[in-house]
């Protein structure tokens, strides 16, 4: 089922939250099953306008913290910062009902980690946690030393609950900046089925299924002008290269930066959806930085593009559910080689997340 075709009178974002390295859907459960639970669960009010804020917060950690990402650095130190990383956060209410909505330039939100920001942010902000959306960028070169367990630190350097701490409490920060600065917004979606056309592969299936889809939602204040621009795309944060142990938020960085220069003020968050193995293609460039300048201006182009045709709404309903879902078995590669099921079945209980929100209008 699309959900931009939720109802007649209903325009539904469904917000997948992709971490790790496997798609996100139920193993067992049809998709048809989940969105009649989903519409038996939510509850929807008359239209009132609405009010949102937006926060940005640096996430970088100190030079020197492991990189998560690509197996092949091993756990090994960082070098240095291409770009900065960041945490961006957006938070929503009808008067009634607040969803926050988050995205970190992190590789995923190991569960441990998931739980405890889940907790604080619904103790601190007074909200239900399924109205919490925790998102990550996917990039490859993200912060390590956050997930415990032997395997997981061979790959992302040894666990260090400083960094853990100090991203959690980021986090939090960039939530609680969102909320006091709601202001009233209007809203409005546009989507490019095939804006990334030509631009993604399948890397574990050559000429294998891939979304070439781009969704933009655009929160605008009542001077016209953009506060929060989200958009979503399933495409693996993996240009920069593994042997490069700099910091950066890959893609998803460069399109925001983009976005935010071109609305100055504006919070530009990116919603990775169910990437799978899809992944940009090598010929954007033929270096890394090259590769990653070239796909988020392909990006943030689309996105202005999509901007310039949206139409504000100035009422919406706002309402929220959320649950958790068995996963198939991670399918993990440690460099070329494949790692056994048996230990991806081990792994499937850290990464397990589906949550979304529709919007209907009146």
């Amino acid at each position: 089922m699309n959900p931009r075709s939720y109802s007649r009178s209903a325009l539904c974002i469904l917000l997948a939250i992709f971490a790790g390295c496997t798609l996100l859907h139920p193993s067992t459960t049809p998709a048809s099953s989940v969105m009649e639970r989903v519409g038996r669960q939510i509850r929807m009010k008359a239209s009132t306008s609405l009010t949102a804020g937006a926060a940005r917060v640096e996430i970088t950690p100190p030079v020197g913290t492991p990189l998560a990402g690509y197996s092949q650095r091993r756990g090994k130190p960082s070098t240095g910062i291409r770009d900065p990383l960041y945490v961006r956060a957006v938070a929503l209410s009808d008067g009634e009902d607040t969803v926050v909505i988050v995205s970190a330039d992190l590789w995923a939100f190991p569960s441990p980690l998931a739980e405890r920001i889940l907790q604080a942010i619904a103790a601190e902000q007074k909200i239900p946690r399924q109205a919490i959306i925790l998102t990550t960028t996917h990039t490859h070169s993200g912060t390590g030393a956050i997930v415990k367990g032997f395997l997981y630190e061979q790959v992302f350097g040894a666990y260090n609950a400083k960094i853990e701490e100090g991203i959690a409490a980021r986090l939090r920060w960039a939530v609680k900046q969102a909320v006091e600065n709601r202001k009233p917004v209007t809203w409005g979606m546009a989507s490019d089925e095939q804006l990334l056309q030509g631009s993604v592969e399948n890397r574990a299936t050559p000429g294998g299924l891939v979304d070439p889809s781009v969704a933009v939602l655009l929160l605008e204040g009542q001077d016209r002008h953009p506060n929060a621009v989200l958009v979503s795309a399933a495409v693996r944060a993996t240009l920069m290269d593994s042997r490069d142990f700099r910091f950066s938020a890959d893609f998803p960085g460069e399109l925001c930066r983009l976005i935010e220069v071109t609305y100055p003020g504006a919070v530009c968050l990116f919603i990775n959806g169910a990437a799978g193995d899809v992944r940009p293609r090598d010929t954007l460039g033929n270096v890394p930085d090259e590769r990653i300048e070239r796909f988020g201006r392909l990006l943030a182009e689309g996105t202005t593009a999509l901007i310039s045709r949206i139409e504000a709404h100035a009422k919406a309903d706002l309402s929220a559910w959320g649950g958790w879902f068995q996963l198939p078995p991670a399918q993990i590669r440690l460099g070329p080689i494949p790692i056994p099921s048996e230990i991806g079945q081990l792994m499937r209980q850290a990464w397990r997340i589906w949550c979304w929100f529709p919007f209907r209008l009146r």
